[in-house]
């Protein structure tokens, strides 16, 4: 099964922006932040030795605090694709941007561009999302195929995803139990010395 396709920058920070919206760790993190910038701005309003009374520089504290969240929702991506731009320009990007043929077969994906040819076996698939102008098959937590919905040259899109999903099921058990066996195989010939 095959699909034949154009990346564009365009479609590389949207990868960036919907990984930025989506990462559960990622929010965590961002909720953590906002936490202990608003501890430390409360904190810091209180024990500030000030003629101003408490409950001024607690205002002053909430006025710090309310746009954080806004930060990480609107500035944030906007800082992220600026970066992304600057940082892949099309002169530099090195088979990461134009043309590409991604094949799926019983063992894997084999991505080939104009500069290189990457194999994926299914294991190291960790997930397939899709938005409306865009599909990914993650290959690590920062790491997708991106598959741009509007520019595939040939090849049946749905089929093809159907098929990934249906491999990166089957063989995400099945790696995970494979892990666990090997685990236990290395613990049963660990000898422990006195």
């Amino acid at each position: 099964m095959k699909l034949q396709f154009d990346v564009t920058l365009d479609d590389l920070v949207e990868f960036q922006r919907h990984f930025y919206t989506t990462s559960k760790p990622l929010r965590r993190q961002q909720s953590w932040i906002i936490i202990g910038l608003s501890a430390f701005a409360v904190a810091t309003s209180l024990l500030v030795n000030s003629t101003l009374p408490v409950e001024l520089r607690l205002v002053i504290a909430a006025l710090f605090i309310v746009p954080l969240p806004l930060f990480f929702r609107l500035v944030m991506p906007l800082a992220l694709r600026f970066g992304i731009r600057r940082l892949l320009n099309e002169d530099s990007a090195g088979g990461m941007l134009g043309r590409r043929d991604l094949t799926a077969d019983e063992d894997g994906l084999t991505e080939i561009t104009d500069v290189n040819e990457t194999r994926h076996r299914w294991p190291a698939i960790t997930q397939v999302d899709e938005t409306d102008t865009h599909d990914y098959l993650f290959i690590s937590a920062l790491q997708a195929h991106v598959i741009p919905k509007d520019r595939i040259f040939s090849g049946n899109l749905d089929e093809f995803l159907q098929f990934a999903r249906e491999m990166v099921a089957r063989h995400a058990t099945g790696c995970f139990r494979a892990g666990v066996d090997q685990a236990r195989r290395l613990n049963s010939r660990t000898e422990l010395r006195p």
